[in-house]
């Protein structure tokens, strides 16, 4: 494949040469520093094989920069919402609807800033509820988070709020978010929540439980890893020279 895209380059346009030699050098690129783990010539074609159905697919990007994350994002996105305008009009296509969440929102589908998901993601908020495609934005900064995409969404989880900005913005997309709730979310604990948007009749505040199987997220609690460490993990007289 790779000789046959080169091959075909010498009969092209200077410019579109130029442009197609850029792009094989980031694929070059992308190949050096992640290898196997995005580009891979055996990953599955069909969409049912890379997001099963009925399933929680998690896609882990954490290892890869905001540029690979945008273009991997926005490809199965997309995917999924063509595919099921396709299963609606024909009954080929992705068979069942689908609830898309992005972490990291602020970084995915920024304001201010363009970005590949950023484009989809306002194609799913205007028209996704119509084909079976949800949408869920998460976000710790919420007024980094471009605004089209923040105020079109039906519902809204908002937990402990502190920053002055994120909190006006917030309200800003909101239609039902009273400036008496808005001063209660600096006060949250951890868990709780006020929800309001079509989900509730009125705003309510709520109380999430914890997960028993949750695996991660919390902070760590580093008296007690410097204790254990302390306690024969390797520490050499630390703990007793602060007399604990």
């Amino acid at each position: 494949m790779e000789y046959r895209v080169k091959d075909g380059v010498r009969s092209i346009d200077r410019r579109d040469r130029s442009s197609i030699a850029d792009l094989l050098l980031k694929l070059y690129d992308l190949r050096d520093r992640y290898g196997g783990r995005v580009l891979t010539p055996t990953a599955p074609v069909d969409l049912e094989s890379a997001v099963r159905p009925s399933h929680a697919n998690v896609i882990q990007l954490g290892e890869v920069d905001e540029e690979v994350a945008d273009v991997i994002t926005s490809h199965y996105v997309r995917r999924l919402l063509d595919e099921r305008k396709a299963w609606r009009a024909s009954g080929r296509g992705y068979p069942v609807p689908v609830l898309v969440v992005i972490e990291e929102a602020h970084i995915l589908v920024p304001k201010g800033r363009h970005t590949l998901t950023k484009d989809v993601v306002a194609r799913v908020a205007r028209e996704g509820r119509k084909f079976g495609v949800g949408l869920c934005l998460v976000s710790q900064r919420p007024k980094n988070v471009d605004e089209d995409a923040l105020s079109q969404t039906n519902n809204k989880v908002i937990l402990k709020l502190v920053e002055p900005s994120d909190k006006r913005y917030v309200q800003a997309s909101s239609e039902t978010l009273s400036d008496e709730l808005l001063e209660l979310l600096p006060s949250l604990n951890v868990g709780e929540a006020v929800v309001l948007g079509m989900m509730t009749p009125i705003p309510a505040l709520v109380k999430v439980d914890l997960a028993a199987r949750k695996g991660g997220g919390s902070d760590v609690r580093v008296y007690e890893e410097w204790a254990k460490y302390g306690r024969g993990g390797g520490g050499k007289g630390f703990y007793s020279d602060l007399g604990i």
